[in-house]
């Protein structure tokens, strides 16, 4: 089994926009609809209550040997944080925040508060734990998980966190690697960003939000990062990539060409790829089939040169592809989609998530059309054989 780990969150909040009533943490929370708490403060208020209630440990079970964490075991930033201006401004707001929702006697003193902050909360970005998401990979919450936030980082991961509903799974991205209990959990990797996008932005991205530079082996590949921000050859039938030296007016140069990056980015630019996603989400929300066929399957090829064999955009994406043609009835083709997106959510996801379990009963669904259209054709062409049109044209 590829799954090396799985653990309910200790706190976790949903996004605001998943509510389908209004799910109170105390009796103050919505008083206005504008002024409703981030995700990230009403994590904060959960957190308070769970320390509050002196409870330290959350559910989590791994085939890895590990040492079980605890709230305070996790790394604070706090020293990092107010040095900077902003930050310390972040933190006033919060404060002020918790003050209109809390009860004063429920409220940690300002030290406790800002060691909390320093362990989690960074403009609404959890240092120490992940944004939950939903089947579709879009953000559905925030979650603090004790013992998968001792994972550290890799552009070049070999672990990904997969989601059903808030409980996390780890599963690795190398089918062959076998989990034991020799192996050591703190030896494994997860990506804190998104992978589809060049070593500057990554590293930005990271050090903003993180307080490192990464210098894994991608990011010191001067040779796939020149490929992330290559242009098309001037010469039309060359299948090669014009390797640019990144700088920061070429960032301003490429928003004023996106809309003619057939022309200019190469295929690979991992702008262009953004921009490619963008246009597929908005096809097929504007009911075009064909042109979201298009640019998914067009898709796999630029995710399989960016991502690791298993990673689950990957999987969703092979599941999508089969989606559409099921929708168009093309059922042998859309099984074959299908297929390729089980032998990759096996090890993206594991054989207990729901999604895993969906996608069976999909396949199984198309296997279904295919055998009735198999009988209709098979019965089609037996009443044609023994028709008396078909005895007719045998004796003429």
């Amino acid at each position: 089994m590829p799954e090396v780990a799985e653990e309910w969150p200790w706190a976790y909040v949903i996004s605001q926009k998943l509510f389908k009533t209004c799910l109170l943490i105390c009796r103050r929370i919505i008083v206005v609809q504008s002024n409703f708490p981030s995700d990230s403060i009403r994590l904060m208020v959960r957190i308070i209550g769970k320390l509050n209630d002196h409870i330290s440990t959350s559910d989590f079970s791994c085939k890895a040997s590990y040492e079980n964490r605890e709230y305070n075991n996790l790394m604070s930033h706090k020293d990092e944080i107010f040095k900077d201006e902003k930050r310390t401004s972040e933190f006033s707001r919060c404060c002020y925040c918790l003050k209109w929702i809390i009860e004063p006697n429920k409220l940690p003193e300002t030290a406790i508060l800002m060691e909390m902050f320093g362990k989690f909360c960074l403009r609404q970005i959890l240092i120490n734990g992940f944004v939950i998401l939903d089947h579709e990979l879009n953000s559905a919450g925030l979650g603090l998980y004790l013992n998968l936030s001792q994972l550290n980082h890799s552009c070049n991961p070999s672990c990904v966190v997969t989601f059903d509903g808030p409980k996390a799974y780890l599963n690795t991205l190398n089918s062959e690697f076998e989990v034991t209990t020799s192996t050591i959990l703190k030896n494994l990797t997860i990506s804190y960003v998104a992978l589809i996008d060049d070593t500057a932005h990554r590293r930005k991205a990271l050090h903003e939000r993180y307080y490192f530079i990464c210098k894994c082996e991608r990011c010191s590949d001067a040779r796939l990062d020149s490929i992330a921000t290559a242009l098309v050859c001037d010469n039309g039938n060359c299948d090669g990539v014009a390797i640019i030296n990144v700088a920061e007016d070429y960032y301003k140069r490429t928003e004023e060409l996106l809309a003619k990056q057939q022309k200019w980015l190469h295929p690979l630019n991992v702008h262009r790829i953004r921009t490619f996603t963008f246009v597929g989400h908005a096809a097929y929300e504007s009911g075009c089939i064909e042109r979201t066929l298009f640019v998914y399957e067009e898709l796999i090829s630029k995710y399989e040169f960016y991502l690791a064999k298993f990673h689950p955009l990957i999987a969703v994406n092979f599941m999508t592809v089969g989606k559409l043609y099921m929708l168009r009835n093309m059922y042998t083709t859309a099984l074959s989609f299908l297929e390729k997106s089980l032998n990759v959510m096996k090890y993206s996801h594991g054989e207990k998530h729901s999604l895993y379990v969906h996608l069976l009963s999909m396949i199984e669904k198309c296997q279904l059309e295919i055998n009735v259209h198999d009988n209709d054709a098979k019965r089609a062409a037996a009443t044609s054989r023994h028709s008396p049109e078909s005895h007719e044209q045998r004796r003429g």
